[in-house]
């Protein structure tokens, strides 16, 4: 069956979870974009020694009630979406393939090379229970079986991102996220009557604060200091990684590796992109 809600092999649902993957990054970032225009987006506190000339200046993100929650939850929609999406490609690699898919069929992200090698992934064996076990890939294509091993995370470069991607959709599974920092560009300083002298660390992120640290000397005693934040361009959780970006990057992995060069093995239109 070719149409779109048949049971012939097609990447449509795949594609759907992509795209869905796509818009809710894209209104993620406009909300943090959003965000960071808000006069009160940053706390800010300070601590001066006026006798030392020392200041330490430092910025908190001003969430608003619930706003990491719901952020966290937008994170685990996109994380979830590209994660199944993999999953059902290789659903419907089996199709096309002209096997039966079943729930051991899944798509596997290795960090490190199995031991048995990853052919052993496409093979049917029994353990040592007496039990038959199927690997993830059996019934794919040669042509798919070789798009996917070259994409695995023990290669290296890029291919790491589907790494990221794995940890962040199991942490999800258990536990909610939660984005811990807003990522932007240095804050501004200007003071009046006065010098800045950086130290070897002027700024750094301390938890999910924005630390700035250093003297300031001049003609006054106490110069006027002012700290101009500049507007958040993504969301940093736990592990140091801007979502955003490593987001934005996965889903260009994913495909450009992956949903291009395995849709081509698909015939007509039930590919990469919706049914015409």
């Amino acid at each position: 069956m070719d149409s779109a809600t048949g049971t012939g092999a097609n990447l449509y649902g795949v594609w759907a979870k992509w795209e869905r993957a796509k818009d809710q990054l894209t209104a993620l970032h406009k909300e943090v974009l959003a965000f960071g225009e808000k006069p009160d987006a940053w706390t800010i506190r300070s601590q001066v020694n006026h006798d030392a000339g020392r200041y330490l200046f430092k910025l908190d993100p001003n969430w608003g009630p619930g706003l990491v929650l719901y952020w966290g939850a937008i994170i685990g929609e996109m994380v979830h979406d590209v994660r199944s999406a993999l999953d059902q490609l290789v659903w419907q690699l089996v199709l096309l393939n002209g096997a039966v898919p079943g729930r051991h069929n899944k798509f596997p992200i290795c960090a490190d090379k199995p031991a048995k090698g990853f052919e052993q992934m496409r093979r049917e064996w029994t353990d040592r229970g007496d039990r038959l076990r199927r690997g993830e890939l059996l019934g794919v294509s040669d042509q798919a079986f070789t798009v996917i091993e070259r994409c695995q995370p023990y290669h290296g470069g890029n291919r790491l991102l589907l790494r990221w991607l794995h940890k962040v959709w199991n942490t999800d599974k258990h536990q909610h996220l939660i984005p811990m920092a807003l990522l932007a560009e240095e804050p501004s300083l200007a003071l009046s009557d006065g010098a800045f002298i950086i130290d070897k660390q002027p700024s750094r992120f301390d938890g999910n604060t924005y630390v700035m640290e250093g003297t300031f000397g001049g003609t006054r005693p106490h110069p006027h200091v002012d700290v101009n934040p500049h507007p958040p361009r993504d969301i940093v959780l736990d592990d140091g990684v801007a979502v955003i970006e490593i987001v934005r990057r996965t889903l260009q992995f994913t495909m450009l590796e992956l949903l291009c060069p395995l849709g081509d093995l698909f015939p007509g239109d039930r590919g990469v992109g919706l049914p015409k």
